[in-house]
């Protein structure tokens, strides 16, 4: 019995140690206390020491090793030293457990030492709320860059495709034969530009230049003729009467050896002169003005009867002339106010020669009005008194030619409607007639009875007048402009002194018609500007152009 308490003793003090006791059995606490050996008499000390031995046993009974897991806890012998050992589930399966120090004829086994509850972990105290830091942005990708907003376009209707090109191309039409029942039968065919294929910058130098009412034509050095603008009464010469916003060849067939020199352009009706010196004319033939006495039209060149090979070719609105071989001039054609110069008012269907003292060598036609150039530089006029109001004319018709003034140094002269300009050979620019418009280009707007001088320049090499507007260029190359509606010049106000015309220097010859003008420059190309109904500009539009634009040409490699 003694032993037994002994072994309780000595399981009881174990038990009792700090380091034995779990918190699972906190009840255990109180009653090891009171089994301290100085409250109690050592009998009861030792029977309290079993009862709460007994107790715990039942508070602290093993747990099943699959939901328990025991703590390696550290375990004392009965004199309080410390003994090494291993896990529980070690120490039951190989290491038998310690006899009593008591009792050496004891078994050598011992109850299953307890197995104390797992500790409970201390309560977690909450920590305080600390906001979680948000988390590092992406890096973001460079945003796309948002395109400028376009701005829409006007609404403007998508041309319609060009028609393909027919293949064989359709014949050039006839000349179309009025009905000589209807008077003056004018027809008038569209534009027909597709007829060429056309390129700038490819045509080569030209040699001759003209301008009429609505049409214009222009010779090349290698002997074709070309023309553009109107053509209701068959002008353009190319066997049709649809008019061309682009230049077109006249259609008569030339061998190598004759080509075109020269021509001119009328209101209606064209004059042209080939290298063998024979004239042709095609167009209107209303008063004769064709040289025939067949037919109203004719929309291809018809060939002139003249006594002799002719130099010189032009024509007015409704007349013809020609210079010959032997210096004389005839003309044909309208004859209303005496500008044939025949001493009379009568019409002519056949070439008349006009009465002149002095052998000719170049002419120029406006309206009603003829100035000729004789050989010897002598200035002559005739026509209409009131186109050419000076003192040697007064307001009367001059039927037959009428000497200018009494000078030989004349080497160029050019008409408007009511005024003349003249170059002398000193190089310079005189004018006479109407000023209303400053078309003397002398800065003032009177009246000149005879001839006054232009400016102090004595460098100007070419002219050219029409209606109330005047031209001429420099010997520098220099394109000046001046009169009423200056075309050229940006400007529409009247100038009544010489305004230049871009590009400086670079200009050769010009020609004004009625509406537009013409201009040849040095690099041979051609330029046009003014009004552009008809397509004379030759530009390929209709839209008029108060600046020089270029004329588009065919390309001769097409």
């Amino acid at each position: 019995m003694l032993s037994m308490l002994s072994r309780l003793d000595v399981s009881t003090s174990l038990l009792y140690h700090p380091a034995r006791v779990t918190p699972c059995e906190p009840a255990a606490i109180p009653l090891l206390k009171m089994a301290s050996p100085s409250r109690f008499h050592p009998v009861l000390k030792r029977t309290s020491f079993v009862l709460c031995a007994f107790f715990l046993t039942l508070c602290s009974a093993p747990e099943s090793s699959a939901t328990r897991t025991t703590p390696e806890l550290p375990q004392f012998d009965s004199r309080g030293g410390r003994v090494e050992v291993k896990s529980a589930k070690k120490q039951a399966s190989k290491e038998p457990p310690p006899p009593a120090v008591d009792d050496p004829k004891a078994p050598k086994t011992e109850p299953p030492p307890l197995t104390p509850p797992a500790p409970v972990p201390a309560p977690v105290k909450p920590e305080p709320s600390v906001p979680k830091p948000s988390p590092a942005p992406l890096p973001l990708t460079p945003p796309t860059p948002v395109p400028a907003p376009v701005k829409p376009e006007p609404s403007v209707p998508k041309p319609s495709p060009a028609p393909l090109p027919l293949t064989p191309p359709a014949p050039v039409p006839a000349p179309v034969k009025p009905n000589p029942s209807v008077p003056n039968q004018e027809p008038n065919l569209p534009f027909e530009p597709e007829r060429a294929a056309f390129s700038a910058h490819s045509h080569p130098e030209h040699t001759q230049i003209t301008a009429g009412a609505n049409h214009a034509l222009i010779v090349r050095t290698d002997g074709s003729m070309w023309s553009w603008g109107a053509n209701e009464h068959g002008q353009l010469g190319d066997g049709s009467m649809q008019g061309s916003a682009f230049p077109i060849q006249v259609a008569l067939a030339l061998s190598k050896d004759h080509f075109w020199v020269s021509a001119a352009a009328g209101d209606s009706h064209s004059i042209a002169l080939r290298e063998d010196g024979t004239v042709w004319a095609w167009g209107s033939n209303e008063n004769g003005r064709l040289g025939v006495s067949r037919g109203l039209i004719s929309a291809n060149p018809r060939k002139v009867p003249l006594p002799k090979p002719a130099i010189f070719v032009t024509c007015g609105s409704d007349s013809s002339f020609a210079i010959l071989t032997d210096g004389t001039c005839w003309g044909w054609g309208y004859n209303g106010q005496g500008q044939l110069g025949l001493g009379d008012r009568l019409d002519r269907t056949q070439p008349s020669k006009i009465p002149i003292q002095t052998q000719l060598k170049s002419l120029t036609v406006r309206k009603a009005n003829a100035y000729a150039l004789a050989r010897d530089s002598s200035a002559w006029v005739w026509g209409d008194g009131n186109f050419a109001r000076s003192g040697v004319l007064s307001n009367r018709d001059k039927t037959r030619p009428t000497r200018l003034d009494n000078e030989t140094d004349w080497t160029a002269l050019s008409g408007g409607d009511a005024h003349v300009l003249g170059l002398r050979t000193d190089g310079t620019l005189w004018g006479l007639g109407d000023n209303q418009m400053g078309q003397l280009g002398d800065g003032g707007r009177r009246n000149r009875l005879t001839p006054a001088q232009t400016g102090s320049q004595n460098a100007w090499t070419a002219i050219s007048a029409f209606g109330h507007r005047s031209y001429g260029i420099t010997r520098r190359g220099d394109l000046f402009s001046w009169g009423e509606n200056p075309l050229g010049t940006g400007s529409s106000l009247p100038q009544r002194t010489p305004t230049v015309v871009q590009p400086s220097g670079a200009w050769l010859s010009v020609a004004a018609g009625e509406t537009f003008t013409l201009g040849l420059r040095r690099d041979g190309t051609l330029w046009a500007w003014g009004e552009n109904r008809h397509g004379q500009l030759g530009s390929g539009r209709v839209f008029n152009s108060w600046t020089p634009r270029e004329v588009s040409f065919p390309n001769p490699h097409l």
